[in-house]
């Protein structure tokens, strides 16, 4: 389908996924509408992997209010010392502020052109690549 023209899952994403996964619930926050995210995780066959999917066309404001983060982590029982939002724009960062969550933007994904690396405060990361991102989470479910 169209949807998938353009798309791809990053490379060493799915291991990541899968490992933190091992560990933790995960779940999708987007401002995109639920169908066509839902159609793009099952077309890459990695739906079954969140618990939880919240489109921009849900019961929730859309990021960054921080209703749709603070409605995962209840449905994960999570606290928001517990949780880690991976985002690669201003929005997500905001939303995870917002949320009193821990943050990991990724700078090589869509929309990090938003992002200021001097915004970043204590305790929230950039990462610049894959492997960087899974040590972030690999450290985050240590502590």
């Amino acid at each position: 389908t169209r949807l998938t023209n353009h798309t791809r899952v990053y490379d060493g994403i799915l291991d990541t996924l899968k490992a933190a996964r091992s560990h933790a619930s995960l779940a999708v926050l987007t401002n995109k509408p639920l169908a066509p995210t839902t159609k793009l995780l099952a077309a890459f066959a990695i739906r079954d992997l969140f618990q939880s999917i919240v489109g921009g066309d849900g019961p929730y404001p859309r990021k960054p209010d921080p209703e749709g983060l603070r409605a995962i982590m209840a449905t994960a029982g999570a606290t928001p010392e517990r949780t880690l939002m991976v985002g690669a724009a201003a929005i997500d960062y905001e939303t995870a502020l917002h949320a009193s969550a821990d943050a990991s933007i990724v700078s090589y994904g869509f929309g990090f052109r938003s992002f200021k690396r001097e915004q970043l405060q204590d305790g929230h990361s950039v990462v610049d690549d894959v492997k960087g991102l899974a040590s972030v989470i690999e450290r985050f479910l240590r502590e």
